[in-house]
């Protein structure tokens, strides 16, 4: 067996100073760990972007350069094109406040809620095992192979089992599904999350990843159940 090579990811953009659009443009610069499952299970996926190679082929196609991207975002901060607060702002029982959102804004409701569940799932999961979970806002890049890249949605930390210092760091995946699937789920593992969480995996260097799935009944009887499965690389 060959000895295991031990490297760090190269952090391509921290997400925190993009916005969503930049997001997207520095992901055209390699193949995502989410994209991966589009190219193995080709014209095979549903309800995805790219239900085939071609479809994300040509996205690829369209990409700037990351001088290009990082030149665009430098301006932009330098201007200090912040985020438009919501309008119009209006007394509300005496106090002006502003709107939650813009009603002009693009909003995409499964996007904002795949989010907004995923760190509801993230804390659960903190406090459920008593270690620290975190959020690194980070592009990543495979530093010997940099069209692999990914961005984790929590990193563990749990003590190292020899010395108890913090510094054993997980992968942590979260995804939501029906609870009708949760037996399905618990006997096997869908191949597109587990090439998935095996593409983090190799772009950030990290043995193991949790795989959480929020499972929700959705006929109204109110069973909400979290279910973890985990694998090591």
């Amino acid at each position: 067996m060959m000895p295991r090579q031990q490297y760090q990811p190269v952090v391509l953009a921290d997400t925190t100073r993009l916005t969503f659009p930049e997001r997207l443009e520095y992901q055209k610069l390699g193949i995502m760990a989410d994209e991966l499952p589009a190219i193995y299970l080709d014209n095979q996926m549903e309800k995805t972007e790219y239900k085939n190679v071609l479809g994300l082929f040509l996205n690829k196609m369209s990409r700037k350069t990351k001088a290009e991207l990082d030149q665009m975002v430098c301006t932009r901060l330098e201007q200090n094109a912040s985020r438009k607060l919501a309008e119009p702002e209006l007394p509300i029982f005496g106090i002006n406040r502003r709107p939650i959102i813009d009603v002009n804004e693009e909003f995409e409701l499964p996007i904002v809620h795949s989010y907004t569940v995923k760190r509801v799932m993230a804390k659960y999961l903190s406090i459920r095992f008593g270690m620290p979970v975190y959020s690194p806002s980070l592009l990543l890049q495979h530093p010997y192979h940099p069209f692999m890249m990914a961005k984790p949605d929590y990193i563990a930390v749990f003590p190292d089992p020899q010395t108890g210092e913090l510094n054993r760091m997980v992968n942590v995946k979260c995804k939501t599904a029906t609870y009708w699937k949760l037996d399905e789920l618990k006997a096997q593992i869908p191949v597109e999350h587990e090439l998935l969480c095996r593409h983090e995996m190799a772009v950030t260097n990290l043995d193991e990843t949790i795989l959480v799935y929020l499972c929700d009944n959705n006929e109204g009887e109110g069973h909400t159940s979290p279910f973890g499965s985990g694998f090591r690389g």
